[in-house]
């Protein structure tokens, strides 16, 4: 596990995407998995840091998803088109040329689509692993911040019940403001 430093430009951040969920993240250190960051490295490589990967990430994410939509759109036109030509052409018989090259329009914009969705699979896998991952830290995170407040407590409590006897500690040699807070 590592310990990463959000970087202080915004207080408080929100995420939210097209399907409606939002994810609230409180300004603070974040713990990741080296694996988490070695696939964080593999996708986006660079020497930036880790928060601005996986900015990046969400970033490419949201570009994908609008030229997937903007494809979406392009199809339909083309098909639009398409039977718009053929409904004028019937009378004036079919254009093999016109028909393979747009033929070959809608195969090429077929594959962009297919590895458009393919990688936006892969982003939002690793986001929504990324984002999985960050809560359990957070959580964590929390946890160890309660034990240590209740072991500062239990240490508190022994240090008022140990007996103060300064001649002891002078034979043993101890010194008193060791035990000063």
């Amino acid at each position: 596990m590592v310990l990463v430093e959000q970087e202080a430009e915004e207080p408080s951040q929100v995420s939210a995407d097209s399907s409606g969920s939002s994810i609230s993240m409180k300004p603070g250190p974040l713990l990741f998995s080296a694996e988490t960051i070695k696939l964080v490295e593999r996708a986006v490589p660079g020497s930036s840091s880790l928060d601005q990967k996986v900015r990046k990430l969400v970033d490419t994410n949201k570009k994908m998803r609008k030229d997937y939509e903007e494809m979406e759109q392009s199809i339909y036109n083309q098909r639009m088109i398409r039977a718009n030509h053929q409904a004028n052409a019937a009378g004036h018989g079919p254009s093999d040329e016109a028909n393979k090259e747009a033929a070959k329009q809608l195969a090429e914009l077929k594959f962009k689509l297919q590895e458009a969705e393919r990688e936006n699979t892969n982003h939002q896998g690793n986001i929504i692993r990324i984002e999985g991952q960050m809560k359990r830290f957070k959580a964590n995170a929390e946890t160890a911040e309660k034990e240590l407040d209740e072991v500062k407590t239990q240490n508190r409590q022994l240090k008022k019940e140990v007996p103060f006897d300064p001649l002891t500690y002078a034979v043993k040699g101890i010194d008193m403001h060791d035990f000063e807070q």
